[in-house]
């Protein structure tokens, strides 16, 4: 596990690259609120660069959540990547909250296990992280600690403008700082 803290201005695609490639699992971009087109221009170079090596590159943005909640919009950017996939379970979604998230939990980790390919770089960024709400940034602990049980190579990149954002039990998954 590692943090990355940069400036978007600082920190080049190929710097990010070497810690996707190393199979590290957590950074932590620090961003200002400053030019969106750099963020763009650096977001496509790491797009660019994985797909050209084979890798994986998807991204949820937290503070565009709307009703999905985050492991629906995880599973949906997934399917989206890759439609070679049979469920284990086919369970049908249930009108019940509580059976409804389940569900799509045992779907998004059944996927999760199954997508992974260990020589595959795979970067999942999770933007706006400080945007948003407790449930939803418990849910993304959640995934980094299921990716660590099941030894899931994923590296995830956290873009967040304040590091006051990262709960302590989260903050303690990441161990060093560059």
């Amino acid at each position: 596990m590692i943090s990355v803290q940069a400036r978007c201005s600082v920190y080049e695609v190929h710097d990010v690259l070497f810690f996707v490639r190393q199979g590290k699992r957590l950074g932590l971009l620090q961003e200002e609120s400053g030019d969106c087109f750099e963020k763009s221009n650096f977001r496509e170079g790491l797009r660019g660069e994985l797909a050209d090596c084979g890798g994986q590159y998807l991204s949820l943005d937290l503070s565009r959540l709307e009703k999905n909640n985050f492991a629906e919009s995880l599973l949906t950017e997934l399917e989206s990547v890759r439609n070679v996939y049979s469920r284990r379970f086919s369970l049908p979604l249930s009108p019940s909250p509580f059976i409804h998230r389940a569900i799509v939990w045992q779907r998004l980790c059944d996927r999760l296990i199954e997508d992974e390919e260990p020589q595959r770089p795979t970067l999942l960024v999770i933007e706006n992280f400080d945007h948003a709400d407790e449930r939803t940034r418990c849910d993304v602990e959640r995934l980094i600690r299921f990716h660590i049980t099941h030894n899931i190579r994923r590296t995830f990149l956290m873009t967040l403008q304040d590091e006051d954002a990262l709960r302590p039990s989260l903050r303690r998954l990441v161990d060093r700082r560059l």
